[in-house]
């Protein structure tokens, strides 16, 4: 089940793959509502991981804010109504899986084959008592491209996919 939750944050899942890669703690307030106005423009490799951070901090908070870190591939299969109602049911397995998923923060970001139109975040969430509640070792490498000079996610996994492993 640990897998399952692991995907939810669009650039965690489940993976002990290790390449060279460029990790830091950061620290980032995701907005609270899905404005479609990001202020965090850029295409380098800081800026994948300010995204990396907004977007994960804006899951674990279940804010609608997600929606706008969403390639338009993702997009185009999820309005921001059904984004959202898609969240609120993986925090629902997530919270089963995971406890302590509710008090939980974005730890280190790490990037790696970042070229000027794609890159991999990998993040790893902390739990409250400052424990990695997923590692480094299992937190997967998401994908993410640039799309209007921004950094999206094109990993948008479905939580009846989450369910059914696909």
């Amino acid at each position: 089940m640990v897998a399952a939750g692991c995907l939810t944050f669009g650039v965690i899942g489940c993976s002990s793959d290790k390449k060279a890669d460029t990790s830091t703690s950061t620290s980032t307030s995701a907005p609270s509502g899905s404005s479609g106005a990001r202020t965090d423009t850029g295409t380098s490799e800081a800026d994948l991981k300010t995204a990396a951070t907004a977007n994960a901090t804006a899951k674990l908070a279940d804010s609608a804010a997600s929606y706008d870190y969403l390639a338009a591939a993702c997009k185009s299969k999820y309005s921001s109504a059904a984004w959202t109602t898609n969240l609120k049911a993986v925090e629902t397995i997530l919270t089963t899986a995971l406890p302590g998923i509710s008090d939980a923060t974005v730890g280190a970001v790490a990037v790696r084959n970042v070229t000027p139109a794609s890159g991999e975040a990998q993040v790893v969430i902390v739990a409250k008592d400052g424990t990695d509640l997923i590692g480094a070792a299992k937190a997967e490498w998401g994908k993410w491209v640039v799309e209007n000079g921004m950094w999206v996610t094109t990993d948008c996994v479905a939580a009846n996919d989450l369910i059914s492993g696909k």
